[in-house]
């Protein structure tokens, strides 16, 4: 029943001081206690405990209680309780759901504090500590506390309640929640350190120096609803186990400053509710999810998502990150000027990494320190500068988008990339094991690598260096799809192939250095070049498009070099080495050609070399050659060229002069064609023909110099030019200094000077030869289509023995000499002059008859045939025979050798049948051996006046 002691006095229970006297009342009913003490002394422990309810005088729900510890247990029938104690232990059970209040004084040891269905409000300017027993707890569905400090690192009060206020005025908040809990907390002077067992923590606010918030039990979840704000200490939030991780979730409006924030959750935060930290350090793991954080200022972090993406960003502060690990990476530092950097691993598992740095404004860069690497599907990457020449940023991922607006980009990918990327400074990517395909990159200057080998580049947009060089490397072939263009001052490109024959590589820069090391280069420029080039296993084909080509070194198996645009020419500054391949060399487009010309120390080497251009070499400046064959068309100059060994003119043609020479080795001559003059040399070999009657050597003046040229003629229509060298002319001055000299000629020549330690064979099919000197060092052939006539100022013809054959291709013609000008003759005395005319030609008739002189000594055989005749016109030296063989004596001859007949004497009369002379013979001239006349018919010279 009801235990009523409100009427006792006050200390009527005597315990002396210092007891240790334990002292019960309790009542099954309503317990009424006095409004003084029962006893004249505290005693050590109190129990009250009322079934129904514990009330003072006048049902008062006010209890005072000053004891060394307190156990106190009420039905609270009434209402709720309060107690306002000043002990050293409290353990308190109200019941009816009703709630609890506690005015301590001093500090104060809690065993069991239940209100359960109720709350509990405990106030001390003292601290507040727990007993150490896991089994006695605070129970309430709320409960409000406010000590200068609750619990302690190693005694964490126990809860079980919903809903936690906990107020530290000078210490720490320590506290153990057995399932869900709803926390404020604020610590003034210590750290924050509520953990939940085995329920999820929601936090409307944390404050203190350093907070630790759990929530405990697999997969709970940390929710943060306002600020958590450790102060100068740290933040750390754990979500769930380690096995079974829950989400830390953060909502509109919370805060979470410290110096550190370690994070483990199966997410932490969301895309829409970011957990907001103003901390230092991040340390962040989610098990199901994602981290989604918005740090304040500078932020140094670890994060790991499973299942989940890691987006972490500052406001404003640089981003330092130890490890950052999820199926997407996201990390940006806010604020002008504010720098990420990598000291570790950033994963971004299947997903995408993003990285930005600083603001649109004013951008930071992106730092790579020591075992810095991404690993992605792709990576985004804004900044100032991306990475250092000294210190790169290392990557595994598929793409790369990159800028920096304020410096350069360094990476380094261990496999394939494809790769986009624009900075104001230097953009070098290398792959060490991978192709490279380029989509589009700038910068001021550009260095790309596609490590490994067979390793490809594939330009698949343009590279623009600037105003610096780029330089493109790969392993294997360097290819350009149509969009593909590289830009800048000089491109360096080491690669298997260089572009392709039906795919050039596009380029705008001044200068191309280009070596392949299994393939040909292939390369278009839109303007000038200077190039070098080294092809292996394939040609070198170099064009512009508008612009002079300016060639150093440059060999492949073939090269072809062409510079587009009217009047834009070729200058070879190095050696053109073809290999056994041919060298092409066009200057300038069709209508408007350009010029081809060599500098000093320039040479093509090449099995063939064509070259077309305005003019190719220059006179005193010949193209150096040491090739096989020559194709050269030069539309408005010359064709100059100096052969280091023996060379086949192929088809050569120019407007005005052609000039080749062959330093060691023969010149064949199959067509050339000079629009003025052609000089041809071979001081060490021959000139000879290429065996085609049908193409020939023609000029206006042509020179020709070798040891020997053309090769002798056979008897018969099929045999006799094959051999010898076909010239089209206008004058003829041919030297062979150690052989024959044999020379079919079209149409005549209004000169002719030749010169032959051997055999002579000049043929002519139409037209007249006009001789100006004529030396062999054998037997001498001059075959006239029409006539054989000597120029007025010409010397002796000089022979061993000699064929003249005049009108082999015209009856009409088959004049030899003439009265005014005889052909005359130096031939070895005992040898044979044999004369060829037609059969019109009556040797009788002293107008139609050869003129000829032959030296003393010498006689003359006259032969006629049927003209035209091919055998007369085609056959060699001694292969053709006439119809009738006659000994023959010219007038001239006739006349000369009368008057030397007359020798020794001073003749009284001299008979000369002038009738038989043309009138217009001039005797004028020197006589051997002299002729003397009587004085009355001569006119005396000082030198002989006798004579």
């Amino acid at each position: 029943g009801d235990l009523d002691l409100s009427g006792l006095a006050p200390g009527v229970i005597a315990l002396g001081s210092g007891n240790t006297t334990r002292v019960g009342l309790r009542s099954g009913g309503v317990l009424t206690l006095p409004a003084g003490g029962l006893t004249d002394h505290a005693p050590a422990q109190l129990l009250v405990s009322g079934m129904t309810d514990v009330v003072g005088p006048g049902a008062t729900r006010t209890l005072p209680f000053a004891v060394g510890a307190l156990d106190f247990r009420s039905g609270a029938q009434g209402g709720a309780t309060t107690l306002v104690t000043s002990v050293g232990r409290l353990d308190a059970v109200v019941g009816n759901g009703q709630d609890l209040i506690v005015d301590q004084t001093g500090d104060l040891m809690l065993g069991t504090l239940s209100a359960a269905g109720g709350n509990i409000r405990l106030t001390t300017s003292g601290a507040v500590t727990d007993d150490g027993d896991d089994d006695t707890r605070i129970v309430a569905d709320g409960a409000s506390l406010s000590a200068a400090a609750l619990g302690t690192a190693s005694r964490a009060l126990d809860t079980d309640v919903t809903t936690l206020e906990a107020t530290a005025s000078s210490g720490g908040i320590f506290v153990r929640e057995r399932n869900a809990l709803n926390l404020t907390a604020q610590a003034s002077g210590g750290a924050v350190d509520v953990r939940t067992r085995n329920g999820s923590l929601v936090v409307a606010n944390a404050r203190g120096e350093g907070v630790t918030l759990v929530a405990g039990g697999a997969g709970s979840t940390l929710t943060l609803d306002g600020v958590v704000d450790a102060g100068s200490g740290n933040v750390a939030l754990t979500a769930g186990t380690a096995s079974a991780r829950g989400a830390i979730v953060g909502r509109a409006n919370h805060h979470h400053p410290g110096s550190a924030l370690p994070a483990p959750g199966s997410s932490i935060g969301t895309s829409g509710a970011r957990l907001a930290t103003t901390v230092t350090s991040l340390h962040a793991t989610s098990t199901a999810g994602g981290i989604h954080v918005t740090e304040t200022n500078a932020l140094n972090l670890t994060a790991q998502a499973s299942g989940g993406v890691v987006d972490v960003q500052t406001d404003n502060g640089s981003l330092v990150v130890a490890g950052a690990r999820g199926e997407g990476v996201i990390l940006a530092a806010g604020g002008a000027g504010s720098a990420i950097r990598l000291d570790g691993v950033v994963d971004a598992g299947s997903g995408n990494v993003s990285l930005t740095a600083g603001t649109a404004a004013s951008r930071g860069a992106i730092l790579a320190g020591a075992g810095n690497r991404i690993s992605a599907r792709s990576l985004n990457a804004t900044a100032s500068a991306i990475g250092a020449q000294a210190a790169r940023l290392n990557t595994d991922v598929e793409s790369l988008n990159a800028s920096a607006l304020n410096g350069g980009i360094f990476v380094t990918e261990a496999n394939s990339l494809s790769l986009t990327a624009n900075a104001t400074g230097i953009v070098d990517v290398r792959t060490t094991q991978g192709a490279l395909t380029v989509s589009g990159v700038s910068g001021a200057g550009v260095t790309l690598s596609a490590g490994g080998a067979g390793s490809a580049m594939t330009l698949a947009g343009e590279v623009d260096g600037g105003a610096g060089d780029v330089r493109l490397t790969a392993g294997g072939a360097l290819s350009a799809d149509v969009n593909g263009h590289v830009r800048g001052n000089t491109l360096t490109v080491a690669a298997s192939r260089v572009g392709a024959g039906d795919a050039p590589l596009a380029t705008t820069v001044a200068a191309l250095d280009a070596t392949s090391s299994n393939g040909g280069i292939h390369v278009l420029e839109t303007d000038g070049l200077r190039l070098a080039a080294r092809a292996t296993g394939g040609m070198v084909d170099v064009r512009t498009a508008n612009g002079a080509l300016s060639v150093g070194t440059v060999s492949g198996a073939g090269v072809r070099l062409a510079a587009g645009g009217a009047g834009q020419g070729i200058t070879l500054d190095g050696v053109v080495d073809a290999g056994a391949g041919e060298a092409a060399l066009t200057a300038g487009t069709p209508d408007r050609p350009g010029i081809i010309a060599g500098s000093a120390g320039h040479r093509i080497v090449a099995g063939a070399l064509v070259a077309r251009g305005a003019a190719i070499g220059a006179s005193g400046s010949a193209l150096q050659t040491d090739v096989d064959t020559l194709t050269a068309h030069a539309s408005e100059g010359g064709v100059f060229v100096e052969e280091h060994d023996g060379l086949a003119l192929l088809d050569v043609g120019a407007r005005d002069d052609v000039v080749v020479s062959a330093t060691n080795g023969d010149l064949i001559v199959h067509a050339v064609t000079a629009g003025r003059a052609a000089s041809l040399s071979a001081g060490a070999g021959h000139i000879t023909d290429d065996g085609d009657d049908a193409t020939r050597l023609a000029a206006g003046e042509l020179t020709l110099l070798a040891r020997a040229i053309g090769a002798p003629g056979g008897a018969g229509t099929g045999l006799d030019s094959a051999a010898r060298l076909d010239i089209e002319a206008t004058t003829l001055q041919a030297t062979a200094t150690h052989g024959g000299l044999f020379i079919d000629e079209a149409d005549g020549l209004a000169d002719v000077r030749l010169a032959a330690a051997g055999d002579i064979e000049l043929l002519t099919r139409t037209g007249d030869l006009h001789l100006r000197s004529v030396s062999a060092g054998d037997t001498l052939l001059l075959a006239a289509g029409g006539n054989l006539y000597a120029l007025p100022d010409a010397g002796a013809l000089t022979a061993r023995a000699a064929e003249l054959r005049a009108g082999t291709s015209d009856p009409s013609a088959g004049q030899i000499g003439t009265s005014a000008k005889p052909i005359e003759l130096e031939l070895g005395a005992g040898d044979t002059l044999r004369l060829y005319v037609p059969h019109t030609i009556d040797p009788n008739d002293p107008n139609r008859a050869p003129f000829t002189l032959p030296s003393a000594g010498v006689s003359t055989v006259l032969h006629r045939f049927h003209s035209p005749s091919v055998p007369a016109a085609q056959a060699g030296y001694g292969r053709f025979q006439g119809f009738d063989e006659l000994n023959f004596t010219s007038p001239a001859e006739t006349m000369l050798r009368s008057l030397q007949s007359q020798t020794g004497t001073v003749q009284s009369v001299l008979d000369i049948d002038w009738a038989s002379f043309d009138p217009n013979v001039s005797l004028f001239g020197t006589l051997e051996p002299a002729v003397c006349l009587p004085s009355d018919q001569r006119d005396e010279e000082e030198s002989t006046p006798e004579c």
